[in-house]
């Protein structure tokens, strides 16, 4: 009899482990020092046990309160003990050059070169009166702590929220699609392979037609593949897409996914995170729908800014199989988790970690209320098959 209790418990624990534990968990913030609380930092691992965070920015609509800032300051966040997680800031050599902050750049970190590497980028004031897309590329070395610039223009141009994802053998960096030259101009529809031992760039022959192009999507290799996924992003005035595409880096060739239960309203500069060649998942964003108009200055000022009150903190799933591309609400995970438009996410296994993100008060715009907390969502086994 005890016997069959025992196998009935491991059978349930066996399924329970399959299904996954859904774990919302704030990890206090006791070392120091944090990363300040910003929106869209580049976060991506380095390790099993390390991540790197670099940049972000902190968005001021109302522009009667000052500029945007731009940071460019590197934190590594260690989850060795993943009950409670480490921060630690990267310290760089004072006498090395260092890129000026941005937001919407693309970035990469190589295990060969044991280095990060920095391409392109956008600055712009508050109310968009003047913007500038950033041209240059860098590479951040760990051995020596210090920056070094590659190009003051790389051969790829001008560009901005764009995607750019390591090929298999982690030499070379896939760029595609981005803004050119402002918030108001045109977007790329090419893709760059960017070797980057060597620094050379070669611009891709390409053997169908691409996705339209746009920014602010997202971009990444399936594992095992030389295959890249492409999904959603923004286009012209503020118009979300929800299209699902892959990158054949081998063929050159680009296939739309069919899609089921596509989110609507569709949500843009969400957090995006593969966990295996089958799943990938999304986080907050801005939904294009129920805008309204925020009082967005201080009084004796009136500027009012359309802005979308959407609740943001929820998590959907994409499972592909064979060409086509599901949809489903992660309902499994806890939902009270503090609301996170333009926050980032990373995969260190059994775990989704969160930071930054901001949200909309109802008063004062967009930008006023940010996330300070560091999140972590345990997932379950059938994400890493």
């Amino acid at each position: 009899m005890h016997l069959v209790y025992l196998i009935i418990s491991l059978l349930v624990i066996s399924s329970l482990a399959d299904y996954g534990w859904y774990v919302t968990r704030l990890h206090p913030d006791s070392f120091r020092p944090t990363p300040t609380s910003r929106s869209m930092p580049q976060f991506m691992k380095k390790n099993e046990t390390h991540a790197i965070l670099f940049g972000g920015y902190r968005e001021r609509i109302a522009w009667s309160l000052g500029p945007n800032v731009f940071y460019n300051d590197m934190f590594i966040l260690d989850v060795s003990n993943p009950d409670l997680v480490k921060w630690s800031k990267v310290d760089y050599d004072p006498n090395s050059l260092v890129p000026i902050g941005r937001s919407y750049e693309c970035s990469v970190y190589s295990a060969q070169e044991d280095a990060f590497f920095l391409y392109g980028g956008l600055l712009y004031t508050s109310n968009f009166s003047t913007s500038a897309v950033l041209t240059d590329s860098w590479v951040y070395h760990f051995s020596t702590n210090s920056w070094t610039l590659l190009d003051d223009v790389a051969p790829a141009g001008p560009r901005s929220g764009h995607g750019c994802a390591l090929d298999p053998s982690g030499e070379n960096l896939i760029v595609t699609s981005g803004l050119s030259h402002n918030v108001s101009g045109n977007f790329y529809r090419d893709v760059w392979s960017w070797n980057l031992a060597t620094n050379t760039w070669t611009n891709l022959t390409l053997t169908s037609l691409p996705p339209i192009g746009r920014w602010l999507f997202g971009f990444y290799r399936v594992p095992g593949t030389n295959n890249f996924l492409f999904l959603n992003g923004r286009l012209l005035r503020g118009v979300v897409v929800s299209d699902v595409w892959e990158f054949n880096g081998d063929t050159k060739q680009w296939t739309q996914f069919e899609q089921t239960n596509v989110p609507n309203p569709p949500h843009e500069v969400a957090a995006y995170a593969l966990t295996s060649s089958k799943w990938i998942l999304m986080a907050g964003g801005d939904a294009d729908a129920n805008k309204t108009v925020a009082e967005t200055c201080l009084p004796p000022l009136i500027c009012r800014t359309v802005v979308t009150p959407q609740d943001t903190n929820f998590f959907l799933r994409l499972k592909i199989d064979q060409r086509s591309a599901i949809w489903e609400d992660e309902a499994e995970f806890d939902h009270t988790v503090t609301r996170h438009r333009h926050a980032t996410i990373v995969i260190m296994k059994p775990y989704l970690y969160l930071y930054g993100g901001h949200d909309w008060d109802g008063t004062h715009g967009i930008g006023e209320i940010y996330n300070t907390h560091t999140w972590g969502l345990k997932l379950p086994n059938k994400y890493w098959d």
